[in-house]
């Protein structure tokens, strides 16, 4: 019976999960728990849900269901694991995710601003370049955590070559077995690498394939390569 194989998350006292534990494998079905959303359960059924998709159980039908209830959910710890879910299940949508950025629980605000980011990245780039200066660390970890992200595709984008040249590698050197470093940082160049490469040293153009999205989150990356690491 639906009771019996769910006892174990009836019985979850909001700390101990190792009763949810085993309900990530059990032959529960994915309905069953979606439909203790929302209600006194949705802690424990979120638990399992987020648990279920991070090892690859949770089919993509449950992920849109489940990201359909976020806007329906009451307790923090429940909408916490949704945003997180986010990461893995694009699926929620932007009017859904906003209301949290604001919530009183820091932790909901931090993911709100993670699952914006992976959702609307250019709504979501000026917040995360102001949540670099935010009072609390969890929410300057996440903003640079971000903004790293956002550089880290924007080099995808534009290609290993640009990228040495926007960056100053020394070929000349490392072709004549010098000790330059791969990577030697040219901070003239630096910044435009980072926000659109519409003019660079030797007048390239700017580089299509570089969406508007990595571009607003790239200014991020600037932020936060100046404020963190003060290299600008």
């Amino acid at each position: 019976m639906e009771s019996d194989g769910l006892a174990a998350l009836y019985a979850f006292d909001g700390k101990r999960v190792g009763g949810l534990k085993t309900l990530v494998n059990a032959d529960v079905p994915d309905a069953d728990l979606l439909a203790l959303l929302p209600g006194p359960h949705e802690i424990a059924a979120t638990w399992v849900l987020k648990a279920r998709l991070d090892a690859g159980l949770l089919g993509e039908a449950a992920q849109q269901e489940v990201c359909a209830h976020l806007r329906h959910l009451t307790e923090p710890d429940a909408i916490l694991h949704l945003l997180q879910m986010v990461q893995h299940a694009p699926f929620a949508s932007v009017d859904d995710v906003c209301p949290f950025l604001t919530h009183k629980r820091t932790l909901v605000r931090v993911w709100a601003l993670d699952a914006l980011a992976r959702l609307a990245p250019d709504e979501a780039a000026p917040l995360i370049e102001a949540a670099l200066d935010d009072p609390s660390a969890a929410m300057r970890a996440r903003a640079r955590a971000l903004a790293n992200r956002a550089l880290r595709q924007t080099l995808l984008d534009v290609g290993h070559d640009l990228f040495c040249h926007v960056w100053g590698q020394d070929y000349a050197g490392m072709r004549n077995g010098g000790k330059q470093p791969i990577y030697t940082v040219n901070r003239a160049n630096q910044r435009g690498a980072l926000l659109g490469y519409g003019s660079m040293a030797d007048g390239t153009a700017s580089q299509p394939q570089i969406s508007q999205s990595w571009h607003r989150l790239g200014q991020s990356a600037v932020c936060f390569m100046t404020k963190v690491h003060g290299r600008l």
